[in-house]
């Protein structure tokens, strides 16, 4: 079912992606939109993971998601992790390359750090049923392709929930 989830299904509702993250944890992760910043703390009953959407596309969302994520599954159930900006720390790169791998597995590296045109990051994607615009953040990300983009369409912008 997460492989659908990162498969490119083009959702512009974060709502969309949580409703069906929290089914896929059985009711032991709780997703809250924040407009405040992200943020992921475990309580005895179950994990917490707050996301602002502010400026956020699908490349982003997936990467704070499971940054957050590997935060609550690789550094101890009663820390409480807030991204305040500031980066840094070996927890937080831990949890980068936790965001990463599981994005776009290391078995694919060789590949991914060789793309460069929109052709080859759609065939990539299509190979491994990783969305473009993951594999296009990515690429950004570890400074391989620049922010400033004419693939930037890959990307899928996510919009609040209607209230």
């Amino acid at each position: 079912a997460l492989v659908k989830l990162l498969a490119g299904e083009q959702k512009t509702a974060a709502d969309d992606y949580i409703e069906q993250l929290e089914a896929l944890f059985g009711g032991r992760l709780k997703i809250e939109l924040s407009r405040r910043g992200d943020a992921a703390e475990k309580t005895a009953e179950k994990a917490l993971i707050q996301m602002s959407l502010r400026g956020k596309s699908n490349d982003q969302f997936w990467f704070t998601f499971f940054h957050e994520a590997g935060h609550i599954l690789k550094h101890g159930k009663k820390e409480k992790f807030v991204d305040d900006g500031a980066g840094g720390g070996e927890k937080e790169r831990e949890a980068d390359r936790f965001a990463a791998e599981l994005l776009i597995p290391p078995a694919f590296e060789t590949r991914l750090r060789a793309l460069r045109r929109r052709s080859d990051i759609e065939q990539f994607a299509k190979d491994t049923g990783i969305a473009p615009g993951i594999v296009l953040g990515r690429l950004q990300r570890e400074k391989l392709l620049p922010y400033r983009n004419q693939n930037n369409d890959l990307k899928v912008p996510l919009r609040w929930p209607a209230a």
